[in-house]
């Protein structure tokens, strides 16, 4: 019965993982940029500008954006509630197993009885295995909503903070990716996770 435990554990882990998605997709969508910095046009050779390119921390915004922790937080319970209802079955299931057995061995229970009695037991492992399925694609889906609403803030946010000032480019940043080096004074994630955070405050202010 252990072994049921420990799949749904790892099956559960998954949906927990799948916020760290966005860590990654951050690299690569984020379009943001710095207030009170001068925009910097410079007229190459061939007379094309040169774009602006400023970046952003990944590292920083996954572990400061409020709206990330909020929603680990609540995976987490939820993964917590679903392990704790499937080991409660699993329990018991086990207990009226070695119950049925203990009978067998001491002649206690007619073979007839018998048969019926592990049908049963059958049963209800199924039954828990079924359960422990779809606890975990219930998870799942709910993560997968919550990524699709945390990309929809995140989006219309830069949107909002992009107006006027039109920069090229916004990179991600983080430690072991792609960009070796990043001047730190072209570095937007304090005024991008002020924002987001601010933003993020309002509407769960708004909720309550």
């Amino acid at each position: 019965m252990k072994n049921i435990s420990l799949v749904l554990n790892l099956v559960l882990t998954v949906a927990v993982a799948v916020l760290y998605y966005l860590h990654f997709q951050l690299k690569n969508t984020c379009l943001a940029e710095r207030e009170k910095v001068e925009e910097l046009h410079v007229e190459a050779p061939e007379g094309h500008i040169v774009p602006t390119i400023y970046y952003i921390n990944t590292d920083s915004l996954w572990k400061n954006y409020e709206y990330v922790k909020n929603e680990i937080e609540i995976l987490q319970k939820e993964k917590a509630k679903a392990e704790g209802q499937i080991e409660a079955k699993a329990r018991q299931l086990e207990n009226d197993v070695m119950d049925y057995q203990q009978k067998v061995q001491s002649g206690m229970i007619s073979m007839d009885d018998a048969r019926k009695k592990e049908a049963e037991l059958m049963e209800r492992q199924q039954k828990l295995y079924d359960l422990r399925e779809q606890l975990a694609a219930d998870l799942l889906a709910k993560e997968q909503d919550k990524n699709e609403m945390l990309q929809k803030a995140i989006t219309e946010y830069i949107k909002k903070f992009n107006t006027g000032k039109n920069f090229s480019y916004v990179l991600g940043y983080s430690q072991g990716g792609g960009i070796l080096f990043a001047n730190d004074s072209l570095d937007i994630t304090k005024e991008v996770l002020e924002g987001l955070n601010s933003e993020y405050r309002e509407k769960k202010n708004k909720g309550k």
